[in-house]
């Protein structure tokens, strides 16, 4: 238990910043995916 102690803190910035990475990945794909949609206008209002 000791051990696991000392190495969170040895490394909790590091893992805190690997968490906030991936989580920043994920935000990021979901965005982009919703952003580059366009779907195809209908012809009634190209007229």
């Amino acid at each position: 238990m000791k051990n696991i102690v000392s190495f969170l803190r040895k490394y909790s910035l590091s893992i805190l910043g690997a968490l906030a990475l991936a989580v920043a990945v994920g935000g990021v794909q979901i965005t982009s995916f919703f952003t580059s949609y366009q779907p195809e206008c209908p012809k009634e209002l190209l007229k």
